[in-house]
């Protein structure tokens, strides 16, 4: 038998993925599912060894038999839209199989509210009204209107102001419209191009107040309880090995630092051997787009416990608890729960300016926002609206004092505590 003179070199390498239909079932994914990552780690064989402690008449090692056959990816894609507000980013189908819903928001869907919200302090609104919804918002931030009755009456009779605030960043100006008179079937301009039909059913009174909720339209990533996704990889290395993951399932984090903003995947799933195929060549990876360096230009906002620190790195992490779980007569990766967190490190502040100590010992509750990109298209908006400091690490960068703060991030109705919005 001659020897292989042969090498296995680390390039060239490809990762195709596609959604299963049935869990575990090969998607079979083509040139089409091709996927655009970076420091790739491939764990091609993980096991349980299970070892036969024979009682024998002399020493050495016992017969071991690995079992539980299962694989591991990790990778990392770069945080970046579709470059078109109404096309999800090409990411979307790993998102799913790291436990998050993907929802496409656009049309009428970016006027978020289906009815008048009342403004109850400090009276509730004496007045009642509705309204159609008859054209898309088309701004780059959320944003809620106010509608305040100035003069009462009912239709073509009541007047009101309708205003909103400036974007977080100042970069669209606070909007108002005021002494607009209300008719019944007269649409209502609204910030951002949208506009409403309303109609009042009960007589305005002078200081009736109602909110509206706006926002830009996008594809939206937040975690799921229940019916969750799964993938097919084929992994493909020099020499034509394919080595193929079914029923693949994980935990996705987005990090955010002076460089390239990356979703950083880690994947769990079923073994299926390796075999001989010819790598795929053709592929068109034109839909993942570069992502925009993270820089003063390109992150806008950043908000949390109601001050705008200047940060160094940002790790939004869901945290999924995936399990390999073998039981006799199946296999599957279990989604078990999920344990967000945020670990953000920030230029420390004096304690004039934010009283982070306090603010851990009293257990104080913050949202935080992170927008990254400035045009449409490119952009991703992280929104936690419950997370609280639980701790902190101080520490120095280049002589400047850092703050390393841990951030649980806790569900309110369940699915809200991390969204991902790429718009």
């Amino acid at each position: 038998m001659s020897a292989y003179t042969g090498k296995i070199h680390e390039a060239p390498q490809l990762l195709l993925a596609a959604i299963e239909t049935d869990y575990g079932t090969d998607a079979v994914p083509t040139t089409a599912n091709v996927l655009r990552v970076y420091d790739l780690q491939v764990d091609v064989l993980k096991s349980q060894m299970i070892t036969r402690n024979e009682v024998r008449p002399f020493q050495g090692a016992q017969i071991r038999t690995p079992a539980q056959l299962n694989r591991g990816l990790k990778f990392k894609v770069e945080a970046q839209g579709s470059g078109n507000v109404i096309t999800a980013p090409a990411y979307g189908g790993l998102m799913r199989a790291a436990k998050m819903a993907q929802t496409s928001l656009s049309g009428l869907a970016t006027i978020v509210s289906t009815a008048p919200v009342p403004v109850t302090v400090p009276t509730p609104p004496t007045g009642a009204w509705t309204f159609a919804k008859t054209h898309a918002f088309a701004g780059l931030w959320d944003t809620t209107v106010t509608v305040t009755c100035t003069t009462g009456g009912a239709s073509g009779t009541a007047v009101a102001t309708l205003s909103a605030p400036a974007s977080p960043d100042g970069s669209v100006a606070a909007w108002s419209a005021a002494g607009v008179t209300v008719t019944n079937g007269t649409a209502l301009t609204l910030p951002g191009g949208a506009t409403i039909t309303p109609t009042i059913t009960t007589p305005w009174v002078v200081g009736d107040s109602w909110t509206l909720q706006l926002t830009p339209p996008g594809t939206v990533f937040n975690p799921v309880s229940t019916n969750f996704d799964s993938m097919s990889f084929y992994y493909y290395s020099d020499q034509g090995d394919l080595r193929r993951l079914t029923g693949v399932r994980g935990s996705v984090a987005l990090v955010v630092e002076a460089g390239i903003p990356y979703w950083d995947f880690t994947m769990t799933g079923l073994f299926n051997g390796a075999q001989s195929a010819v790598m795929p060549t053709n592929v068109d990876k034109s839909a993942w787009l570069n992502a925009d360096i993270a820089s003063p230009r390109t992150v806008p906002y950043f908000g949390v416990l109601s001050v705008q620190p200047v940060f160094k790195t940002a790790r939004f992490d869901l945290q999924a608890k995936t399990n390999f779980t073998p039981r006799v007569n199946q296999e599957f990766v279990n989604q078990q729960d999920h344990d967000g967190k945020a670990t953000i490190t920030w230029d420390a502040l004096p304690v004039s300016v934010l009283d982070l100590e306090t603010a851990i010992a009293t257990g104080a509750t913050t949202a935080i926002d992170l927008r990254i990109g400035t045009a449409a298209g490119t952009s991703i908006h992280v929104n936690a609206p419950l997370a609280s400091p639980t701790g902190y690490t101080l520490g120095y960068d280049q002589g400047i004092a850092t703050h390393a703060v841990d951030l649980p991030l806790y569900p309110r109705l369940g699915g809200d505590d991390i969204t991902f919005k790429v718009m």
